[in-house]
């Protein structure tokens, strides 16, 4: 489907045929590394739950604003590139294979090796010490730069592929037995994504589509 409409394709995890980026990946890596992360929180009764609850879900929607500036810096300079050679054809498919393969359009390195743009671009945002402000101006600016390059004509949809890797083990927190998937936080996340910021570049609300899931998620 995104061979023929326009749309963003994130994955949980990059597994052995090395489809998509590594970028979600890096924020995982980022979360099992954080050491203020409550993987187990207490019970709702205690007076610590309210702020470790808070803390996860602000630490999850900081590291993934990081991908979805990544994900939109990547598509504008995309769209740069289109506008540049208006003789390609089938955009949304090459943009479709852009994101699956992102080092093969990427410039070799002094090695003469091509990294992965979105992974190297949440390696060297991921330390800053700098508030969500900055990265939601960030993302607002980009979406605007987006709007005066492109006029979108087919539904836009975002899909979260091998979405089962986060939905259980480590990336669960609540209570001992009583998980809540890191999902849920990511889903939560793209759902402000969408509807505070997507709205601004497209005509219809975009769809967003969960792969390879399973077990309850509320």
């Amino acid at each position: 489907g995104l061979c023929l409409n326009w749309g963003f394709y994130f994955k949980a995890t990059v597994d052995c045929f090395e489809l998509g980026s590594k970028d979600i990946d890096e924020a995982l890596r980022c979360l099992d590394d954080q050491r203020h992360f409550h993987d187990v929180l207490p019970s709702k009764e205690t007076p610590t739950f309210g702020p470790y609850l808070a803390f996860n879900r602000q630490y999850t929607y900081h590291l993934f604003s990081h991908a979805r500036l990544g994900r939109l810096l990547f598509f504008k300079n995309f769209l740069q590139s289109i506008l540049e050679n208006p003789s390609v054809d089938d955009c949304q498919r090459h943009w479709l294979w852009a994101q699956l393969q992102p080092q093969k359009v990427a410039k070799p390195d002094e090695n003469g090796i091509c990294q992965d743009p979105l992974r190297e671009f949440m390696e060297t945002v991921l330390p800053w010490p700098v508030p969500n402000d900055f990265f939601n101006k960030a993302i607002y600016q980009t979406l605007g730069d987006i709007f005066s390059l492109w006029t979108p004509d087919t539904p836009f949809y975002i899909v979260l592929d091998e979405a089962n890797v986060i939905t259980h083990g480590t990336y669960c927190f609540l209570r001992a037995f009583e998980g809540n998937p890191i999902l849920n936080e990511i889903l939560s996340t793209m759902g402000r994504f969408i509807d505070k910021d997507m709205q601004q570049i497209v005509v219809d609300e975009p769809v967003c589509l969960v792969a390879g899931s399973w077990g309850k998620i509320s």
